[in-house]
């Protein structure tokens, strides 16, 4: 696909009343639209109580983890899952590489195994992107110790559980550095340097990613109508509205603060960001509130001006809730 520049922006318009507290945390990039994966059957109906097993004896310990394998110094060789792309992690804690997450998948011998049956309900990290895990280096590879396997030294193409679309871990390591190039020869009379290089500009998909834990990131807080998203942890200062904590239980999120704000417009808006090819914009958000507003998504490609992506109105319960949307590339230019 071309390359397309575009702009995306979140819309949080508070309702008529003060109980409409919206939130976001937790906004991140993928470099990758996300196979379409179809909705869960209903559960079944839950079985009437049974009277308690009898107690049984006591079961033999099970045998120590193995050790966790050291992160190498020289950093560790990610492949895409579906073609020859690598890239080097040398961060001990990465789950995720350019906005995209990286999946543990395990070998026996040659053998690929990113699932322990041939259903995608055993994937050993989970299912690309419905049921996912993110790992680090060690805890994959501490996953595949505790399998009887080892990670693998190739992508794994085709193997299922929808991990041809991300990063995928492996046991190979980043080639060392080159030696550094030998010192110049003086300048002789006359002779001038050559200005440096300008710094490679910052990777839009790293910078737009986001948990507010220091401040907005990259996005800009546009506030159209006056009244800009407020960054708090815990909950926020009105009750019967708002999260109680952040997405994940602890940290900052952003808020429409809606006491004395009715009916206002918060916006949230992204620099111009070049796409080349679908993209997933990822997001938590929480909507708690008997006069709540509208949250909405919307992206301008510069020619046909903005048009909404996603929207959600009105009370949507006390829970944080994840939501994923798709910036298509090719109705972008």
């Amino acid at each position: 696909l071309p390359a397309s520049t575009i702009k995306v922006r979140f819309n949080g318009e508070t309702g008529p009343g003060w109980s409409s507290d919206m939130a976001l945390d937790d906004v991140s990039f993928s470099r990758f639209a996300p196979p379409f994966t179809p909705p869960l059957a209903p559960s079944p109906p839950r079985s009437p109580p049974q009277s308690p097993p009898s107690p049984q004896p006591p079961q033999p310990l099970s045998p120590p983890a193995p050790p966790a394998v050291p992160f190498p110094p020289q950093g560790v060789l990610i492949l895409d899952g579906n073609s020859d792309t690598e890239a080097c992690v040398h961060d001990v804690a990465a789950t995720q590489h350019d906005g995209t997450a990286i999946a543990a998948q395990c070998c026996d011998g040659s053998t690929c195994k990113r699932r322990t049956s041939s259903s995608n309900v055993d994937c050993i990290a989970g299912t690309w992107s419905s049921s996912f895990q993110y790992t680090t280096f060690q805890e994959a590879s501490a996953r595949c110790a505790a399998l009887g396997y080892t990670l693998c030294d190739k992508n794994c193409q085709g193997q299922g559980c929808s991990y041809d679309v991300i990063w995928v871990w492996t046991s190979l390591l980043c080639p060392l550095p080159p030696p550094p190039p030998p010192p110049l020869p003086p300048l002789l009379p006359g002779m001038v340097l050559p200005p440096p290089s300008p710094p490679s500009s910052p990777d839009p998909f790293v910078q737009l990613s986001c948990g507010f834990e220091v401040d907005t990131c990259a996005w800009i807080d546009t506030a159209p109508d006056g009244f800009s998203w407020k960054r708090t942890s815990g909950g926020t200062p009105s009750g019967s509205t708002g999260p109680s904590s952040g997405h994940t239980g602890s940290g900052y999120y952003l808020y429409t603060e809606a006491t004395g704000t009715y009916n206002k417009l918060h916006r949230l808006e992204s620099p111009l960001f070049l796409l080349q090819r679908d993209a997933t914009l990822s997001f938590a958000y929480h909507m708690l509130g008997a006069s709540m507003g509208t949250l909405s998504i919307e992206a301008n490609d510069n020619e046909t001006g903005w048009s909404t992506l996603w929207s959600k109105n009105g009370n949507q319960g006390d829970a944080w809730l994840d939501a994923a949307v798709v910036l298509p590339a090719s109705t972008i230019k």
